[in-house]
């Protein structure tokens, strides 16, 4: 029977080794503030940060950009414009542990 379904059991070993070997390196997250800026041009873009003050803003977040990595290269990269859609993101991916 295993030979019947041995990409199967390949394809879940595989995926057994990822889940055990594969760590989280890093954790990043931006909250981003402030309302978008939009320009014509590449000079235009450069003189607008070139005079932008960020410590003028005052904003509410409007999105999260979210990024992990791992220790094999791999990187799951999220926009998620919702706190608790964030969390509950995150909250995805803590380590089960056993009952």
């Amino acid at each position: 029977m295993i030979k019947l379904k041995q990409q199967d059991v390949d394809r879940f070993i595989q995926t057994l080794e990822n889940s055990i070997t594969r760590q989280i390196i890093s954790l990043r997250v931006l909250p981003l503030h402030g309302r978008a800026f939009e320009q014509n041009s590449v000079l235009e873009a450069i003189d607008f940060v070139a005079n932008y003050s960020a410590t003028a803003v005052d904003t509410p977040v409007l999105k999260f950009e979210i990024e992990i990595s791992y220790c094999n290269g791999d990187k799951i990269q999220a926009i998620i414009s919702d706190k608790n859609n964030v969390l509950t993101f995150l909250n995805n991916y803590l380590p089960v542990t056993p009952p």
